[in-house]
């Protein structure tokens, strides 16, 4: 083989050497480059106003002995996901309440994240349950497809709570993803072959 004038033979393995690292860092880091190009990250404007106003107190407060401190706990949690941002929201509770309105109480649970949906704008893509089971909706807003989970409520007897009630844990779920784009809906073609 020959080399071309003014190249030392000693270039070719030096080069081959050099070009060894290069090539792992193209393979390795140029995939998850392009994976984080594709991250989207939550921001307040990717929530729903939904999910930022959504409150359970009020609609509670109607069941709740007086003679009782209730309990709460909230959590939030934002993330940033391969072509969507994801937001979730929990709502835990500890109520005293009469034990005959509980089915009552979900109900009522269950039509108020109905009501403030609709109003906000949202469209419920299906609702599930019953006070029994606890209830499920589906929804989507604008850019977001999100749920609520309306946990059965936990009855317990507690010294703590007045004569004649219960306690009451409550426990309500929220999750939303938003894309960037308003995904389209799912459509298939049949194509039907005339027999021969």
């Amino acid at each position: 083989m020959m080399t071309p004038p003014g190249c030392p033979m000693k270039a070719r393995p030096v080069f081959v050497v050099l070009s060894i690292p290069l090539l792992i860092v193209i393979i390795f880091v140029s995939p998850r480059a392009f994976q984080n190009r594709h991250l989207v990250y939550p921001t307040p404007e990717t929530e729903s106003v939904f999910l930022k106003n959504y409150s359970p107190r009020s609609v509670l407060e109607p069941f709740e002995s007086k003679q009782f401190n209730s309990q709460w706990l909230g959590h939030e949690s934002d993330a940033a996901g391969e072509g969507f941002a994801s937001h979730d929201r929990a709502f835990w509770g500890t109520i005293a309440i009469r034990p005959e309105n509980w089915m009552a109480l979900m109900t009522t649970l269950n039509n108020d994240a109905s009501t403030q949906l609709l109003r906000e704008g949202a469209q419920i893509l299906n609702q599930t349950g019953d006070p029994r089971d606890g209830f499920h909706l589906s929804y989507k807003f604008g850019k977001s497809y999100g749920e609520v989970t309306i946990s059965l409520l936990k009855i317990a007897m507690s010294p703590r709570v007045p004569p004649g009630c219960v306690q009451a844990g409550v426990n309500i779920a929220l999750t939303e993803k938003w894309f960037p784009k308003e995904p389209g809906m799912i459509t298939a073609r049949i194509g039907i072959q005339p027999s021969r």
